[in-house]
């Protein structure tokens, strides 16, 4: 979701500066009438582990600096609950452990993107999935927080390090198609051909949709 990124965008600088050991991930699971489940997660377990053995995260946590306290969406969970064909929301934050995630189901695919369009500000562009006939179309953007983060765009020479702890973070949008795709074609030149592919996984990391933002879009011909 579109705000739950631009928070974590908010102790960006913190975070890239200890580890680049962050996963975020989206999970669309899509049933053959249309409607399905959402699923958004940013895991920093990883990050939250080595700090820990470090004894860092006592000590953040003290000086309330753990850069994961920046990151929360209790306004979007109101918020979702009040979209009509949006049911069982459910988040985890779980801060110390480092694993944050909202989820929905949707009725169609018009509830979900009244659903992430919930999470941005007037104005801004949305990601978008959208189904004409047999093909479902994905339209990725990364909010113009993240695109604009002064950190990323920085030409002094500390952005190089910047850029490169950048590159350990991965992003992944998972698909899980009831009935399965034909084929999946993404403007990063990957095309998945098959007869059946029920799931399946885009790569990338943080780095790479600041370099190219097109990279997550993709055409899937459904079964």
């Amino acid at each position: 979701m579109n705000i739950f990124i631009k928070q974590l965008a908010l102790s960006i600088s913190c975070i890239v500066l200890l580890t680049g050991c962050i996963t975020i991930e989206e999970t669309y699971s899509l049933k053959k009438n249309g409607s399905g489940s959402y699923t958004f997660k940013v895991d920093m377990s990883e990050m939250m582990a080595m700090m820990k053995a470090m004894g860092g995260l006592d000590k953040m946590n003290a000086e309330g600096t753990n850069p994961s306290d920046d990151i929360q969406f209790d306004d979007e969970i109101k918020k979702l609950k009040e979209i009509k064909g949006i049911t069982n929301v459910q988040s985890v934050q779980d801060k110390d452990g480092g694993i944050f995630s909202l989820s929905f189901d949707f009725v169609n695919l018009d509830a979900l993107q009244k659903a992430k369009a919930s999470s941005t500000e007037e104005g801004e562009a949305v990601s978008t999935l959208s189904l004409t006939g047999k093909k479902l179309v994905l339209k990725h953007v990364l909010p113009s927080s993240l695109m604009n983060n002064e950190m990323l765009n920085d030409s002094t020479s500390n952005n190089e390090l910047t850029q490169g702890l950048m590159s350990q973070i991965k992003y992944n949008i998972n698909f899980k198609l009831e009935g399965g795709a034909k084929a999946i074609i993404t403007d990063a030149e990957s095309n998945f051909s098959t007869s059946n592919k029920e799931t399946f996984q885009l790569k990338g990391t943080m780095q790479d949709l600041t370099d190219t933002p097109d990279l997550m879009n993709a055409v899937i011909e459904l079964n």
